[in-house]
């Protein structure tokens, strides 16, 4: 019996390294087009990583250095330019500077955070633009800011586009901590959602970072000078939309130490109960400022951190500078920009129901790879960002790097063709639904191959693992025929 046991325990481990191990292979390069274009200093990838968005918001367009945003589309084996080239207005607008796409990548919101209006100065806008056959036309005015506002210093749209967060991260006048906002579309107008967030102090720069759940009932804002927990320890609040307001959902999440600048940027999965923060700026065990990033769950009413710190390996690369996090919130992509004398490189991280371990090949680069990136909703496609990469065409016109992962880890929400199996990791339950097959029953079995959960069913449902020890696990789904349809690994919490 013991022997049998290790037998099925060292095929299992094998299963599982077979299962888990996968690499990325670069799928397509988009080059700017002239010197000094610098596209891919912001990226954001629909869903289904069919459709990008690319800012370069320090490209010439016609003689004047306003910025742009392109938009493509996945052709086949390439990548194709879908509709013109989305223009800023004046000198110096930085038109591009953040972006976002919706779910199914038919809107898209740019910001120009440098935008002037008369006068003014840096007030800063956003707009927004939707697919309508094949141009992209804006919906509704720009989304403007007061003077020194600097509206538009980070942007999101949630699911189907219906709701965009941005953030203000001016320094003088009434915004002095930053401020952040959240508009809906209104039949083509944006109207206000709730009362402006403000930050909590002056020189706060809240609103660096922004992100929002995919029903856009939660949002997001770093606010990486804060001094809560330390001078520039910086934080992120969360909060949700309750009786048409922005009330804040637990704790001020706080840097480690003085000058983590934690913060600087943040993802959020579709659900919105999971948060990646990076901090640029924060010292690893080893006593080097490399950065860090870290992840927090959603429990009750506290966000709790998952998995231990993800630490940078070397001086001044600001590992987490950029933060990425799949749809359903199991794979991390996460940028060392400054990286190899500002070479850069970007990581790939999934959870093994203790620690985020790096999965993959490094993806790395030249000229600041990964101030831009993005992934698709299971992370099965990568979009990373160089823009300070050079060309036949003149320096710094920049290169965005598409990639495809060439073995799916198991470890992931199945929401393939037909099944969509959540969360997971899971902790009290399992939800499954699916859109074709008659299903008839669920099989959970441990490491030992020893059935730990068994449930029958001829419909969606939802199963009560509360039972369920904490570990690693595969499942077995079997159709109304009792043939094994889908299979994979679970982790529970």
């Amino acid at each position: 019996m013991e022997l049998t046991r290790k037998l099925i325990l060292t095929i299992t481990l094998s299963i599982i390294n077979v299962c888990s191990g996968f690499g990325q292979v670069m799928e397509f390069a988009i080059n700017g087009a002239a010197a000094q274009d610098r596209i891919g200093s912001a990226l954001a990838i629909s869903d289904d990583g069919l459709t990008l968005v690319i800012g370069a918001p320090s490209a010439s367009v016609g003689g004047t250095l306003c910025g742009k945003a392109n938009i493509y589309k996945k052709s086949g084996n390439n990548w194709i330019q879908f509709g013109p080239d989305l223009i800023g207005v004046n000198l110096y607008d930085g038109f591009g500077s953040a972006v976002s796409i919706s779910a199914d990548g038919t809107r898209a919101a740019i910001s120009a955070p440098e935008f002037d209006i008369n006068t003014f100065v840096n007030n800063g806008i956003v707009r927004i633009y939707d697919l309508t056959g094949s141009t992209w036309l804006q919906i509704g005015s720009d989304i403007q800011g007061s003077n020194s506002e600097g509206l538009g210093k980070s942007v999101a749209l949630n699911g189907d586009g219906s709701k965009v967060v941005f953030g203000s991260n001016g320094t003088t006048g009434a915004g002095a901590g930053g401020r952040a906002n959240v508009y809906r579309d209104s039949s083509g107008t944006w109207v206000k959602v709730g009362l402006t967030i403000n930050g909590e102090a002056s020189g706060d720069v809240f609103g660096s970072s922004v992100a929002i759940s995919a029903n856009g009932n939660r949002i997001f804002v770093g606010a990486p000078f804060n001094g809560g927990n330390g001078i520039q320890a910086g934080h992120v609040r969360a909060f949700d939309l309750a009786a048409g307001n922005w009330i804040q959902i637990g704790a001020d999440i706080d840097g480690e130490a003085s000058m983590n600048y934690f913060g600087n940027s943040i993802a959020v999965s579709n659900d919105g109960n999971r948060l990646v923060v990076g901090a640029h700026a924060n010292v690893n065990v080893s006593g080097v400022i490399s950065g860090h990033a870290r992840v927090f769950d959603l429990i009750g009413n506290s966000w709790v951190q998952v998995g231990s710190d993800i630490e940078g390996d070397f001086l001044q690369e600001q590992f987490g500078s950029r933060v990425s996090i799949s749809g359903n919130g199991l794979r991390l992509l996460i940028a060392s920009p400054f990286y190899l004398s500002s070479a850069g490189r970007a990581k790939i991280f999934e959870f093994d129901g203790t620690n985020w371990v790096q999965t993959g090949n490094t993806i790395s680069g030249s000229g600041n790879t990964g101030i831009g990136l993005d992934q698709s909703l299971n992370g099965s496609r990568l979009a990373v960002g160089s823009p300070f990469a050079s060309s036949t065409a003149g320096p710094n016109t920049g290169i965005v790097r598409l990639y495809g992962l060439s073995g799916l880890s198991s470890v992931e929400n199945i929401s393939e063709n037909n099944f969509l199996i959540y969360p997971n990791p899971f902790t009290s339950h399992i939800e499954i639904h699916s859109k074709t097959n008659k299903l008839s029953g669920l099989r959970i079995k441990n490491l030992l191959g020893e059935q730990v959960l068994f449930t029958e069913f001829n419909t969606d449902t939802d199963i009560n693992t509360m039972n369920v020890i904490k570990g690693i696990y595969f499942y077995e789904i079997k159709d109304e025929k009792g043939i094994i349809v889908k299979s994979g690994k679970l982790i529970k919490l």
